[in-house]
């Protein structure tokens, strides 16, 4: 094959440039413009795209844009196979193409770096299924306009689905409540404990939903300390950092230092190739010295921790 100019069996160039334009000139979104250009660009040094797209089979290639688009643009919630039935008609098409769709998210964006594909299709709030926050704490749940739960009769938490910004349901906190926490690991989550705190497990990286929740409980604490705890590894800095600036609210690390990497080195496993390229992507962003320092600290000695290590070690 020869790239833009057509393959030796392919369209001629001038016809093959019309295809590649036409797309560029329809799209205004982002992401799927950056991919396109990118695509033209490999196309016309005669690099293969064959992990992307069958040039070949126009059809196919439109058809995996075309989605391309249609998620970038998306702003209303839906699952998965309702965003595929209106799209595709069909409840299965959509599905063959999220691998390939969330692929290209990652590589043209790099906030969207470490997010599994679920994740990736919730930041455009799709859903596989309704997402659930693990909370406990002195807090009252209210949904259309009645007392649902009092979550402090659950001393392990409870489980509050966050499908839709409509169905969110109401939080009260008790004023009492000096520091929220968010856990990334489920495990920690059950093990920590701490007087007067609002603790939240959020399953990873958070989405809209999840965010709207997150705001929710900001404006109603204001005056509160806000914690990130997670894992000593590059996704758990990027969950942080997408908390911060998705959010807007301050929050801080808690147990994510240099000494508590020193205390409990013993538990440390070595980083991948791949940890370290995602660290040191991490050192050229804007950071707290702190957190700065402790990515330095971790790419010196060639370790990360995982979060469970710390609680079950205390």
């Amino acid at each position: 094959m020869r790239g833009l100019a057509g393959s030796r069996r392919g369209k001629p160039r001038h016809v093959q440039n019309r295809f590649w334009s036409s797309f560029i000139r329809k799209r205004r979104v982002e992401i799927t413009r950056s991919f396109l250009s990118r695509m033209i660009t490999r196309l016309e040094r005669e690099q293969s795209v064959k992990e992307y797209l069958d040039i070949m089979d126009h059809r196919k290639t439109e058809q995996l844009i075309d989605t391309l688009d249609k998620v970038e643009q998306n702003r209303k919630e839906c699952y998965i196979r309702e965003f595929s039935i209106e799209h595709f008609h069909d409840s299965k098409v959509f599905e063959t193409l999220i691998p390939k769709i969330c692929k290209i998210f990652r590589e043209e964006n790099e906030e969207l770096t470490g997010f599994e594909n679920e994740e990736i299709l919730a930041e455009y709030q799709i859903y596989k299924t309704p997402g659930y926050v693990y909370m406990k704490g002195n807090v009252q749940i209210y949904s259309a306009g009645k007392q649902a739960a009092d979550i402090n009769a659950f001393p392990e938490g409870i489980a509050v689905a966050v499908g839709s910004e409509e169905d969110t349901p109401d939080i009260c906190p008790d004023q009492t409540i000096d520091k929220v926490f968010t856990i990334e690991n489920l495990t920690s989550f059950y093990r920590f404990k701490q007087e007067h705190s609002l603790v939240i497990y959020l399953g990873g990286y958070h989405n809209h939903s999840r965010r709207n929740l997150l705001m929710q409980i900001y404006q109603k604490l204001p005056d509160a300390q806000y914690y990130h705890f997670g894992d000593l590894d590059a996704g758990g800095f990027y969950i942080l950092e997408h908390l911060k600036r998705k959010t807007g609210i301050p929050f801080q690390m808690f147990q994510m230092d240099i000494e508590i990497l020193k205390k409990y080195e013993d538990y440390a496993k070595p980083l991948t190739e791949n940890d370290k390229k995602r660290l040191m992507q991490l050192e050229k962003m804007e950071l707290p010295d702190e957190e700065r320092k402790l990515i330095t600290y971790m790419l010196q000695k060639g370790i990360k921790l995982e979060q469970e290590c710390i609680s079950e070690s205390q």
